[in-house]
C-alpha cells in the first residue's frame, strides 16, 4: 500500500483506486480526474473530495456515480452511526436531523438539472451570477 501511494505520488503510476480516507492524506496538485463511484454523505465531503483535482490550475474533470440506493445507503449509515450512541436522545436526534438535512441537499445535487456550480457555491454562502455553461448540464 505504501508502495502504490508513493508511486501515485510521484507520477510513477497514474491511476490510484482508493477510498476517501486516502485523498484526505494526499497533497498532490496534478490529479486530472476524480470518480466517485457513490454518491457521498454530503456537499462538505463532497467538495472536499472534488477540491483534489486540478490544484495546480490546469484542467481536470470530476464526475460522480450515483443511484437510489446510494440514497437509502447513506440513511442507513445516518441511522446507525456508532459515534452519536454516546450522545444523549436529545443530542443525537439534533445531530441525525442535521445529517439527514445534509443527505437530503447531497441528493438533491446529484439530481438537479440546475447549474450544479451555482448550487455549490449558494451552498456554502457565496451568492454570484451567470453560471451557466460552467457544468455539464
Amino acid at each position: 500500500r505504501q508502495q502504490n501511494q508513493e508511486d501515485f505520488i510521484y507520477d510513477r503510476r497514474q491511476i490510484m483506486v482508493a477510498t476517501n480516507a486516502f485523498g484526505m492524506g494526499i497533497d498532490k496538485s496534478n490529479v486530472r480526474f476524480v470518480l466517485h463511484y457513490n454518491m457521498p454523505k454530503n456537499l462538505e465531503s463532497y467538495y472536499q473530495e472534488v477540491g483534489r483535482c486540478a490544484r495546480d490550475g490546469e484542467p481536470g474533470d470530476c464526475m460522480l456515480l450515483y443511484g437510489g440506493q446510494d440514497v437509502v445507503t447513506n440513511q442507513l449509515f445516518i441511522e446507525n452511526n456508532q459515534e452519536n450512541q454516546e450522545l444523549d436522545d436529545f443530542t443525537r436526534q439534533l445531530v441525525m436531523d442535521r445529517d439527514r438535512e445534509r443527505l437530503k441537499k447531497m441528493t438533491y445535487y446529484c439530481f438537479t438539472s440546475d447549474c450544479l456550480r451555482d448550487y455549490i457555491l449558494r451552498y456554502f454562502g457565496e451568492y454570484k451570477e451567470n453560471y451557466c455553461g460552467n457544468c455539464t448540464n
